[in-house]
Parts: structure tokens; sequence; C-alpha cells
């Protein structure tokens, strides 16, 4: 089973989205700044699931402004995670990690040859690549839902893999990436205002599984379609 996880910045690039995905052939991807209407139409991920011809499914984290994404005004947009799947979704939840700048997990249970397995997509709080209590808070809720067999939890963590929150996530499960931690944020300056990062230089993506979850050829991807780029591994069951 390839999965692939990929903050997509709000689809701005879809052409390029797709025409990554459609190569890439993965079985399950998660999703994250994902977008909608507020009235539940035009979700991106959607649309990608109808073009690859997959099953999804997209809980909103918040509303907001979409000048916020891009140099509009005006209208608002809904944002959230989403799970796109060549397997079935038997199942489907969202958790909230915390209140407090508001950030969730979409969960999706797929019929893997007839044994769930528990998939997650989620995306932390971007805290500028510092140190956070909050996104330790959001990694240890995270962690008290995943199950301890036949899960993978993948996404957009915004912290650095020497950061409190990536340790506590390896506490509990396995790093899918075993190497140096390629960088994967950011393709665009302006993938974030405040901090302006000047290239691709740090690793903010990441994908663990519990342990009886085997991971193999794990990689960064090239693409243009959004700020991150979309990272990929191989899985395997115990």
């Amino acid at each position: 089973m390839r999965v692939i996880s990929w903050n997509i910045w709000g689809g701005k690039y879809m052409d390029d989205i797709l025409y990554f995905l459609k190569r890439a052939n993965a079985d399950v991807i998660a999703l994250q700044e994902v977008i909608q209407e507020v009235d539940g139409t035009g979700n991106i991920a959607g649309k990608i699931a109808e073009e690859l011809g997959y099953e999804w499914v997209y809980f909103t984290t918040e509303r907001f402004p979409i000048s916020l994404l891009e140099q509009q005004s005006g209208r608002e947009i809904d944002w959230g995670n989403a799970i796109v799947s060549k397997y079935k979704i038997l199942e489907k939840k969202v958790h909230i990690l915390s209140e407090e700048n508001s950030r969730t997990a979409v969960e999706a249970v797929l019929d893997i040859e007839g044994k769930p397995l528990s998939f997650f997509s989620t995306h932390l709080f971007h805290t500028h690549q510092k140190p956070s209590k909050l996104q330790e808070l959001q990694t240890r809720n995270l962690l008290k839902i995943v199950p301890k067999e036949r899960a993978i939890v993948a996404g957009d963590f915004n912290a650095l893999p020497e950061s409190g929150a990536i340790k506590i996530m390896e506490e509990k499960l396995t790093n899918a990436d075993k190497s140096d931690f390629r960088p994967s944020w950011s393709v665009y300056p302006d993938g974030c205002r405040v901090c302006r990062p000047e290239g691709i230089i740090y690793r903010l993506d990441y994908i663990f599984g519990t342990k009886d979850v085997q991971f193999d050829s794990f990689a960064v991807e090239q693409s243009d379609g959004a700020d991150h780029l979309p990272i990929s591994v191989k899985c395997s069951f115990l």
C-alpha cells in the first residue's frame, strides 16, 4: 500500500496537484488545507477523489476569510483535513485536538483486504518553527485516539524533527522516515507571510504508524502544486 501526505495550500495550483497525484498512483492520500465553500460545495478533496475514482472524507476545522490564503477579500471559506482512498471507507470521524487555535484530525477506517485500518490526516498549529506547548498538547490528544494496532497517522505537523511534538509522536508510533529528514517546506516564500522561508529548508510533514506497520521507501517528492512538498511511503502489515 502506498501512502501520500500533502498540504495542498487550498488547491491554488490544482492542475499541478492533479498532475502529480494521477502519476503517483497512491492507494491512500492524506490532505491538509483542503477548502470548500461554506455551503459545502466545491470541495477540493472531492474534486481530487472524482479525478482519481476514489472515495473521500472531509471535515472542516475552521471558517475564515479567503484573504488569509490569497489576495482576495469578502467571502469566507471552510478549511480542514481530508482523506482520499482507493479502499472502501467503512467509517469516518473527526477528532478535536485543541479548542485554542482550533485543530482537528480526520479519521477514516479503511477496508484493507477484509481487515480494518484506522487512517488519520491531521494538521497542527503553525508556530513558525518554534517550540510549542500547544503543539505538544495537540499531539498528546491525537495519540489518545489512535488505536494500538493497524493505524497510520499522516499530516502537516508544522514541527521540526527535533521538536517536542515529534518526539512525543515517536514515543508511541514509528516514524516512517528513517533518513536525515529532508526538508519539505516551503516551495514558495509566501507559504508563511510571517516567517517567509527562504527556500525549501524546513521539515514539517510526517507519516507515523503503529508497531505492526512496516514502512519502506520513504520519499519527499517533487511538485510545484503547493508550498509543501508531498511525502510518500510504502506500507505493509505484520
